[in-house]
């Protein structure tokens, strides 16, 4: 008894399968799987004049799997900094809600504008600062809130400017 291949199953079981749907179905079901394949072959062509994915020897499937992982990857985030921030004073499920927001735009931002696969997201260092001014200083939510906004826009005009690159480049390699 040979088992059967990949060709092989798909011609004996799933085509009699599809014929027997095809044949059977309404005309309003053929039109929705036309309109389904003319949507999908529309979204291939879109993602690859937006996203260039040939001249980068890639295709969607292996760009959703990455995305998949570095979803997987960052995730703690997602459990971890609503709790830190629970300690401070902050509602665990807003912050939550508002990370998951930031999140999603932000990523998707870069994706759309920069052609950059980075996923981004509150980083710890920020939240464990707002954390500790908030918990062992006394200092109030939006205060503390202030503190990171203006350490961001220090960091884009620092970036801006190409102060970061001479600070790295003054650094001993060894």
């Amino acid at each position: 008894s040979a088992s059967l291949s990949g060709g092989m199953l798909h011609q004996r079981l799933l085509t009699p399968f599809w014929r027997v749907m095809i044949s059977q179905a309404k005309p309003s079901f053929l039109l929705l799987l036309l309109a389904a394949a003319a949507w999908e072959k529309q979204m291939k062509n879109w993602l690859e004049k937006q996203f260039r994915l040939s001249e980068f020897n890639t295709n969607i499937k292996t760009e959703l799997l990455a995305g998949l992982t570095t979803f997987v990857t960052m995730a703690y985030v997602l459990a971890t900094i609503p709790n830190i921030l629970a300690g401070a004073g902050y509602d665990k499920h807003t912050t939550l809600t508002a990370m998951i927001i930031l999140i999603i735009v932000t990523s998707c931002a870069m994706a759309l504008v920069t052609n950059r696969p980075f996923a981004l997201a509150p980083g710890l260092g920020s939240v464990g600062i707002i954390a500790s001014m908030i918990t062992n200083e006394g200092v109030s939510m939006p205060i503390a809130a202030g503190v990171i906004f203006w350490s961001g826009v220090l960091f884009i005009i620092i970036s801006f400017f190409g102060l970061r690159e001479a600070v790295v480049r003054v650094i001993p390699v060894s």
